[in-house]
């Protein structure tokens, strides 16, 4: 299907607004249900405040996708990871890797650079479980892992490099789907 330049711009901006938010949310405060709404609401003006992030891309982020998400062991996982200090959050990484990964026909003596940013990794029992947050308009769970399998694969072969620690999960939590994902 055709998509505007002006609706693909607009899923950019709300991507980047859930990435930025999920990046400096301290989950702990929201896993309980009681104040969880009035915290969230604090922590996002403190956000602004601080101009960590601008205000019209907080409204962008829809405030019950993420308190679905504080419903999940997913974030206990990551609240418990925040708190004892082995949650990663937007880490970036260089990996070079045989051309022929990427595409057979290329030779396998080239070594092609990648690059990207792990929105999330977390240590867990001495080995790590890799996230990636996802706000594409999907039907379902397989058209994501269709679309990112790569891609996690990616980022758990450099986490791997660089930690010298075993990934264990590779996951993907859908804020269309308002679920986790794993590989």
């Amino acid at each position: 299907d055709f998509v505007s330049p002006k609706e693909v711009n607009g899923g950019a901006r709300r991507g980047t607004a859930y990435h930025r938010v999920m990046e400096l949310l301290r989950l702990a405060p929201l896993l309980p249900e009681q104040e969880r709404e009035t915290d969230y609401d604090k922590q996002v003006k403190e956000m602004i405040r601080l101009g960590r992030i601008p205000a019209e891309e907080a409204q962008l982020v829809k405030k019950e996708k993420i308190l679905k998400f504080c419903d999940t062991t997913l974030a206990v996982r990551l609240a418990n990871a925040q708190r004892e200090g082995t949650l990663r959050k937007e880490q970036p990484f260089v990996m070079g890797i045989p051309a022929n990964l990427l595409q057979e026909a290329f030779p396998q003596e080239e070594t092609v650079l990648i690059q990207g940013v792990i929105d999330a990794y977390f240590e867990e029992e001495g080995e790590l479980v890799v996230l990636d947050y996802k706000t594409d308009r999907v039907d379902s769970a397989e058209e994501l892992v269709r679309r990112y399998a790569a891609q996690l694969e990616h980022y758990a072969n450099a986490l791997e490099k660089l930690t010298h620690k075993k990934v264990k999960e590779k996951l993907i939590y859908s804020f269309a789907l308002d679920k986790v994902i794993a590989l």
